[in-house]
């Protein structure tokens, strides 16, 4: 297994912890007791939080850890947790989260700890969080992608695969799971596979919580097109032909289907989806226009800029 492809998975890995960020990051408030340097300590360590200023929030989240009320401690220990990660201070993260998950072992707690145990090459350790979270709390699809990536990083490539597959058939339009099994897809040189994953990625993907997911996600569709197979681009070509044809007769559920097939048979080609935009305005179906016009957007961002697409 090489480091860049260890790179690549870690990243998706972390992804799944900004998000406990988002969930947890708030839940302190309604934890609040009248104590007051208590609930001082909570809401100013919050506020850093949110706000990226992390030392700082270290600072009054660890103040707050130590006089804080029994049932809050849990909560705070979290977000200290947060804190310490955000700050790439590994160990520390470690440490509080092991303390949360001895307080009360949910499936976030044991997430957040499996999530750094990874970051830190720790692969069994991270493998144990995972293991124990998919027993008590179910085969969700962000847990399998993480214990995916362990395998991933050990080489355990197969296995990996079938348990980003099992993601994938229970969320279909997880973007973590997509970016990870189109990677893997690609560095197993299985460049179809690979495309068709990174399409799907591109057309689910929230650009706002996952930009340097994306540009690594259009770095490797960018390299992938130049290796895709030519006798499926020629394919494809034909059936693109003929939907134009189709399309200026009028044909429009013919020209549909063939364009279709065109991109099936090479999603790298953006020409083929601009075609299906424009028959589904046609057509009037929104939801096909709004999933075809963020895959040219997110997968094809200098033909988006030349056709003006927004």
């Amino acid at each position: 297994m090489n480091i860049l492809r260890k790179k690549k998975m870690i990243y998706c890995v972390v992804a799944v912890v900004i998000l406990l960020v988002v969930v947890l990051g708030v839940c302190v408030s309604s934890a609040l007791t009248n104590n007051e340097p208590f609930g001082e300590a909570v809401q100013l360590g919050q506020e850093d939080l949110r706000k990226g200023n992390y030392e700082s929030a270290i600072y009054h989240l660890k103040r707050a850890a130590k006089i804080s009320p029994e049932e809050s401690r849990y909560t705070v220990l979290i977000n200290l947790g947060m804190a310490y990660f955000k700050a790439g201070e590994l160990s520390s993260a470690a440490n509080v989260f092991e303390r949360a998950v001895l307080i009360n072992h949910t499936e976030q707690a044991l997430e957040a700890l499996a999530v750094v145990r990874y970051k830190q090459g720790l692969y069994e350790e991270a493998m144990k969080a995972y293991t124990q979270a998919t027993t008590e709390y179910g085969r969700t699809s962000n847990l399998l992608a993480g214990l995916a990536a362990c395998h991933i990083s050990q080489g355990n490539t197969k296995y990996a695969q079938d348990i980003l597959l099992e993601a994938l058939n229970r969320d279909p339009n997880n973007q973590v799971v997509l970016y990870n099994i189109a990677s893997l897809k690609y560095d197993c040189n299985e460049f179809v596979d690979a495309a068709n994953y990174f399409v799907r990625f591109f057309e689910v993907v929230d650009v706002d919580e996952n930009k340097e997911q994306l540009e690594r996600a259009r770095e490797h569709f960018s390299a992938l097109i130049a290796k895709y197979p030519a006798n499926l681009k020629k394919d494809a070509n034909a059936c693109y032909s003929q939907a134009v044809n189709y399309y200026r007769q009028n044909n429009l559920p013919a020209a549909f289907k063939e364009t279709v097939k065109a991109s099936r048979l090479d999603p790298t080609e953006p020409t083929f989806t601009a075609l299906l935009i424009s028959i589904s305005k046609k057509v009037n179906r929104p939801e096909n226009i709004q999933r075809l016009t963020k895959r040219i957007k997110n997968g094809f961002p200098e033909y988006a800029e030349k056709l003006n697409i927004k």
